[in-house]
């Protein structure tokens, strides 16, 4: 039986594509969130005046107004102060929330009713966040493509490689009669188990990172009941984790196919 010492970089470099692709995934998957989340926000006004003003503008606005609650604001200010923001010592402004875009004349009512009130209907930033998020997505499905065919060329290479070193037992065993869909088999079993191999490297390293970096951003997320590696896993979106679980599949479908290709078509040349 033939061996198949195919380039020995090869799982080194699966895996570092597939660490790429797995970033880019996940950053194109959070871009999306966060681009529903903004377009969902640009449908309301939000309304901050002084607290001794509150009962006035809550009259002015309407039933149709929620006033945020101390808790309510205390969760909008913890990524900033921590756990000491329910514990202010002095006082909070009211803010309300309202749907839709502010109504005609609110400003100028606002200004007779509570002088200092703010009023922010942020639709032009959103858009722009949106527009952004809609670039990171489109960059994060540009960068998988290039991934893949970098990947595939990679396997085209070391598959090369492999042929090349091989190529006068090939030829003895393919003119005793070995047919090439044999010959061309064995390597692309061989390839596709490196590539499964640097793929779940790849895959493992690429979780590992965006746990840590989940780490580091749990401050600005909802608190978790306890700090364990399951909650920490939680503030992965499933479809991250399905991203991590698919792309060495994905990786080893590849290298299966690329070596196929690449070793009928060397075996097509031979005499």
């Amino acid at each position: 039986m033939l061996k198949l010492p195919q380039h020995r970089l090869l799982p080194v470099l699966i895996a570092a594509m597939v660490f790429l692709a797995a970033l880019s995934g996940a950053a194109s998957l959070a871009a999306a969130r966060l681009a529903d989340q903004w377009r969902g926000a640009a449908d309301g006004t939000t309304v901050e005046v002084p607290e001794q003003d509150g009962a006035a503008v809550a009259a002015l606005l309407g039933p149709a107004a929620h006033r945020l609650s101390q808790d309510e604001l205390a969760a909008v200010l913890q990524p900033w102060l921590g756990k000491d923001a329910g514990r202010l010592t002095f006082a909070l402004p009211a803010v309300f929330t309202l749907p839709g875009s502010p109504p005609a004349g609110l400003e100028q009512a606002l200004v007779r009713a509570a002088p200092g009130a703010l009023v922010s209907h942020d639709t032009v930033w959103q858009e722009q966040a949106s527009a952004l998020a809609d670039s990171v997505q489109a960059c994060g499905t540009l960068t998988a493509c290039v991934v893949a065919f970098v990947a595939a060329g990679i396997v085209v290479l070391a598959t090369g490689a492999s042929l090349a070193e091989h190529q006068e037992a090939i030829e003895v065993i393919h003119h005793l009669g070995a047919a090439d869909g044999l010959i061309a088999g064995k390597f692309a079993a061989r390839a596709s188990v490196l590539a499964l191999a640097g793929a779940v490297a790849g895959s493992v390293s690429a979780a590992l990172t965006l746990l840590a970096l989940a780490r580091l951003t749990a401050p600005f997320q909802p608190p978790a009941p306890a700090f364990t590696l399951a909650a920490l896993a939680a503030r992965l979106p499933p479809a991250v984790w399905a991203l991590l679980a698919v792309l060495p599949l994905l990786a080893t479908l590849i290298g299966w196919l690329t070596a196929q290709a690449t070793a009928r078509a060397w075996l097509r040349r031979l005499p």
